[in-house]
């Protein structure tokens, strides 16, 4: 009667590989979820650039909000 206790204690404590999997997912996910993220974010800063050409400048060139003023007024 006490082996089955302790191992269900044992089990109740967990293994090294069960503690492993406990923060290995979260972190996991976390890091996907970021990297799905990340272009996204580098879209919307890039959309305040202050780009004075018709072509993408990947130098920053200062914080405007004239892109998304001038959104709508495209006239196709």
């Amino acid at each position: 009667m006490s082996a089955r206790v302790e191992r269900r204690d044992q089990l109740r404590a967990g293994t090294p590989a069960r503690r492993r999997r406990r923060w290995f997912l979260p972190v996991y996910s976390g890091v996907v979820i970021g990297y799905l993220f990340l272009p996204i974010a580098v879209m919307i800063l890039y959309g305040f650039n202050d780009s004075r050409g018709r072509f993408l400048s990947f130098s920053w060139q200062g914080f405007t909000l004239r892109w998304y003023r001038d959104l709508f007024s495209i006239p196709e």
